[in-house]
């Protein structure tokens, strides 16, 4: 089994912001965001939630589903933005000699806590500020150019429509894990070839997605089953595209919405003419059984794919896989399936 104990940091020019010194923190509510800038606040005794403007910056980037909260850190200046609102100057509320860099690294290489937050009186709050934890540690592992399991282009970056880290949060916090897990222990595998290059007109999603010739205008989806997941692609080449799309292919939520994510159940072959853009409704099979499914929400399309593809007999099967990799983490993290029950009290999924 690997975990993860240290997080590798983007370093200056890595991220696809003007300012070296600018960190990415995500939040899916308003109050999932404040709790995780105020996590970095505690040790000062200093509160984020008390300025209408910033509520204000937070409450607008949950509106447009922005789900990219930054703060930035100047020689004498730091400023929250969520990059399409107005930026707030925070600097009143760090001091000059410990500043947030400082605060975000530590953050992320140490983890809020050093089991899972099962029980007692401050579990929800704990189990809140472990998944800001979670989500911030994978997506700098698997979705900024720099982290050790970026598994798409490094040149080119993160494509429109993509992303992994969140279902790797997601899954590492079914199983009661404190740090984002490797991929390989949920029996995945990166689907993007090594070879950067695509040549001709036939290629798989993933291929194309990486090479710039298929750009994925919005994907979400709803329930599980014959039409589940709802996929617009734009073919942004002058020449007729025979796309494959694997089954096995996996689709996450970009936040913590705490639903269910999505998995292509059989190999659908889709032709897009140049210039053209395709809307069509694929099937899938549901990930992981104890969330609610998804309900018109917004799916970005991960680096990952099934390994073992027999899986994709039946729905029961893909439940069945995935919820007993969550038990064994589970017993693995202290928490067997088979014990009292106190273990699940206050969790949110």
């Amino acid at each position: 089994t690997q975990v993860d104990t240290a997080v590798p940091w983007p370093t200056k020019g890595a991220l696809p912001v003007v300012e070296s010194a600018t960190f990415f923190l995500e939040g899916d509510t308003v109050s999932d965001a404040t709790a995780e800038l105020n996590a970095l606040l505690r040790k000062r005794g200093k509160d984020f939630t008390q300025g209408a403007s910033i509520k204000e910056t937070f409450t607008n980037a949950a509106a447009k589903q922005s789900q990219r909260l930054v703060i930035k850190k100047g020689p004498n200046k730091v400023e929250v933005t969520d990059m399409e609102t107005k930026v707030v100057d925070l600097t009143e509320l760090f001091d000059s000699d410990y500043g947030v860099e400082n605060d975000i690294k530590n953050l992320l290489q140490k983890g809020p806590c050093d089991k899972f937050p099962a029980t007692g009186k401050t579990a929800e709050q704990e189990q809140k500020e472990l998944r800001a934890y979670l989500a911030a540690a994978a997506k700098c592992q698997y979705d900024h150019a720099s982290g050790a399991k970026f598994a798409w282009p490094r040149k080119q970056g993160l494509p429109h429509g993509a992303g992994s880290g969140q279902l790797i949060a997601h899954f590492s916090y079914l199983g009661y894990s404190i740090r984002p897990r490797h991929h390989d222990d949920f029996g995945l595998e990166v689907a993007i070839p090594d070879s950067k290059e695509v040549a001709g007109t036939k290629m798989t999603l993933h291929e194309a997605v990486m090479s710039g010739k298929i750009k994925i205008e919005a994907a979400s989806g709803k329930s599980y089953g014959q039409h589940a997941l709802h996929l617009k692609l734009e073919n942004t080449t002058a020449d007729t595209l025979n796309i494959t799309v694997e089954a096995g292919t996996i689709f996450q939520h970009g936040s913590w919405v705490h639903r269910q994510n999505l998995m292509i159940g059989r190999t659908v072959h889709l032709t897009l003419e140049l210039g053209q853009t395709l809307d069509k409704k694929l099937g899938a099979f549901c990930m992981n059984l104890s969330c609610s499914c998804a309900e018109d929400d917004p799916m970005m399309l991960t680096a990952f794919k099934l390994k073992d593809r027999s899986l994709l007999q039946s729905q029961g099967k893909v439940w069945d896989f995935f919820e007993g990799i969550f038990a064994s983490h589970r017993a693995e993290a202290g928490f067997p399936d088979g014990a009292k029950k106190k273990g699940k009290k206050g969790k949110k999924k």
